[in-house]
């Protein structure tokens, strides 16, 4: 579970740079970390199973 956290943390980071050097608005930032969290989450699914 750590993996996952620390994998999350990543792409939450890498995320907000990228909004920030696009200058895009905070809810399209809140949609791209939410749909890396999905995604996350699928692939935990996949590893657990």
């Amino acid at each position: 579970m750590t993996y996952a956290i620390e994998k999350l943390t990543e792409l939450l980071i890498k995320q907000d740079i990228k909004d920030k050097q696009k200058g895009q608005k905070e809810l399209i930032s809140k949609v791209g970390a939410y749909k890396s969290l999905i995604d996350l989450l699928k692939e935990i699914k996949e590893y657990e199973l």
